[in-house]
C-alpha cells in the first residue's frame, strides 16, 4: 500500500501555506512600495463607496509601464491608516491596473521581499536565503520563509543542509 501512495512534494509534517509573498510577487504585474496618504470612509447614504489614496515610495517591477516613484493613485475602496504607514501593493493589468489588497508592510519586511532571489533562482539559492529568516522577529517575514519552506520539495531542502542551524535543530 506504501509503496502505491503518491509520494509527498513538500514537506511530510505540515502543510504550505498557499502562495507565499514572493510567488505572489512574481505573479504580479505591477508591485510597488508605497504609504497610505489619505482615506474616504463609505458613505451608505450618498452611495460612496470609500476611496484610499496612496504614493508611491518604491516599484519592484510595473509591466504597466503607467507608475512612478513618487506618484499617487487612489483605489476605490477604503483602508484605514495613518498617514506614512507602509503597504505592498500587487496589482495586474489590462488596460489599467487593477490593485488587490494591500500588505502593511515593514521597511525590513519590504527589503526582504525586494532582495529575494528571483523565481529563476536555484532551490539552493533561494532557500539559502530565506533559512536566515526562519526565526525573524518580524512575523511576516518569519512565516513567508516558514511557507517557502513548508512548499519545497524534500530533494530542495537537502541542498541547503551545510546552511542549516543545527543548533537550533
Amino acid at each position: 500500500i506504501l509503496a502505491a501512495a503518491p509520494r509527498a512534494s513538500a514537506c511530510p509534517f505540515c502543510e504550505a501555506p498557499d502562495v507565499t509573498l514572493t510567488q505572489q510577487v512574481h505573479q504580479s504585474d505591477v508591485a510597488a512600495l508605497v504609504q497610505w496618504v489619505a482615506g474616504k470612509p463609505v458613505d451608505r447614504e450618498e452611495g460612496f463607496p470609500g476611496s484610499t489614496t496612496y504614493e508611491i515610495l518604491d516599484l519592484l517591477h510595473d509591466s504597466s509601464g503607467t507608475l512612478e516613484k513618487g506618484g499617487r493613485f487612489e483605489i476605490v475602496r477604503y483602508r484605514a491608516a495613518k498617514p506614512g504607514d507602509m503597504f505592498l501593493m500587487l496589482g495586474s493589468f489590462t488596460t489599467t491596473v487593477e490593485w488587490g489588497s494591500p500588505i502593511e508592510v515593514s521597511e525590513t519586511g519590504y527589503n526582504y521581499i525586494k532582495q529575494a532571489p528571483t523565481k529563476e533562482a536555484s532551490a539552493k539559492e533561494r532557500l539559502g536565503y530565506f533559512v536566515r529568516f526562519l526565526e525573524y522577529s518580524d512575523r511576516l517575514i518569519a512565516d513567508d520563509a516558514y511557507a517557502e519552506f513548508a512548499g519545497a520539495p524534500y530533494e530542495d531542502v537537502l541542498t541547503i543542509v551545510d546552511l542549516m542551524p543545527r543548533e537550533k535543530l
